[in-house]
Order: structure tokens, then sequence, then C-alpha cells
């Protein structure tokens, strides 16, 4: 899979962190992938491309429906009503390091803003196309801080890698400025370490 052209939706006026949108050159089916299980959290990688998927005793995930998963030697595994679960904590169990975004392979799509399909990729497919995401102008009323923030120019595009009080692995969309400060939506002040530039030279 390849990112032909990235952009960040920052979510103004929200709480919520923001998206990561891609345009990409060929969606990859779960079907071709290949899963690895470690304490019911089952990810696979193909291409750049990552799936992931939490089994439990509540099998009430996706309404119930089964999900039929290649694993290792030709094997299969079906898993009944199991939950999305988010790339965090993947990082945080040790998998290939990836971000949670939203993905299309049209122009049309793209074009129209309906990106919607939620996915994965990798951290280093991110890396291969940093150049290519962009970061608009700024963001307004960024919340919990009462401000608008307009990036200044010669700002880029980055990823922010912090871990949560739970041992969560997050990479969030964030922004190099000029003087190479780290620019991030979320008051990330709390944290007891500082935020790291994933891209930083």
């Amino acid at each position: 899979m390849k990112i032909i052209k990235g952009r960040v939706n920052w979510r103004d006026r929200w709480a919520n962190r923001p998206n990561l949108e891609l345009l990409v050159d060929k969606l990859c089916c779960i079907d071709e992938m290949i899963y690895s299980e470690l304490d019911g959290f089952h990810y696979a990688e193909y291409d750049g491309a990552v799936h992931f998927l939490f089994n439990s005793d509540n099998h009430g995930g996706f309404g119930g429906r089964p999900f039929k998963l290649k694993i290792a030697d030709g094997l299969e595994k079906t898993l009944v009503g199991p939950w999305s679960s988010r790339s965090s904590v993947a990082n945080k169990l040790g998998f290939t390091p990836c971000i949670n975004a939203v993905m299309v392979d049209t122009q049309k799509d793209w074009d129209g803003g309906h990106v919607y399909v939620g996915g994965a990729c990798t951290i280093e497919l991110v890396r291969t196309a940093r150049n290519v995401i962009r970061i608009g102008d700024g963001i307004y009323s960024v919340c919990g801080r009462g401000e608008d923030f307009a990036f200044p120019c010669n700002s880029s595009f980055t990823l922010a890698k912090y871990i949560a009080h739970d041992g969560e692995i997050f990479y969030e969309p964030a922004v190099r400025l000029p003087d190479g400060q780290l620019w991030l939506k979320q008051d990330l002040q709390k944290l007891e370490k500082e935020p790291e530039d994933v891209f930083g030279e």
C-alpha cells in the first residue's frame, strides 16, 4: 500500500484527537492478512496496512459477527463478536508500531471529503510519505485552551509519541514548528515524560 497524499483533520472545536486522513493507491483486505495473537489481541500487517481485533468472553462486538482469520502455517481461526480495539493497545503489547488512520483509495472520495474508512497503518508507512501530508493553516478554538492557533510558515507535519498513564503508547498527528518545538492539539502537560517527535531529525 502506498500513500499518495494525506492531511490532518484537527477536528476543530472538539476535544477529540486529530484524525490522520490518507489517500492510498489500494485499500487492503483482511483476507490478505495473517494474524498473530497475544492475550486475546489479534494483530496483522500487510504492505503497511494494519488490522487488529480483540477477542474476549463478551462476544457482542460487531453485533456478534464472525470473523474468519488466517493465522500461521496456513491455518484459520474464527472469532465471534470480537471488538475493534485501537492502535495504542497494539503498541503497548509490542506489535509493529502503528497509528489509527482513515483511508480512501479514490480521488473522488478524497476530493469530496468522504474519508470514512477507519483503519490503521504502520508508522514506517507514514514516515515514507510525511512530506505529502498537509497540516493546514491552523486550528480553531483549541479545546481546553480557549485559543485559536495559526501554524507559522515553514511548519511541517510530524507524529508525536507519548505513553499514557495506563501504559498505552500513542502516535498522534502533530506539528513541528520552525523553531523545532513540537505542537500538539491535546494538552499533555500532565504526562510524566515529554512527547517525542517521531520524525525529528
